[in-house]
């Protein structure tokens, strides 16, 4: 059951490490048409996590 714990936080995390890489693709030309990129891509990364 430990191990299961360490593996879901592992695959979690490298989620999260594939989305952020996601938001600097190509971000001059999405800024250029949105203003709040940044905050908004951050915002869905981290909507409906938890401080766990």
């Amino acid at each position: 059951m430990k191990y299961e714990y360490i593996l879901r936080f592992v695959c979690g995390v490298v989620e999260i490490d594939s989305r952020i890489l996601e938001v600097y693709v190509g971000w001059e030309d999405k800024l250029d048409n949105d203003a709040w990129y940044f905050s908004n891509s951050f915002e869905s990364i981290t909507n409906g996590m938890s401080p766990e």
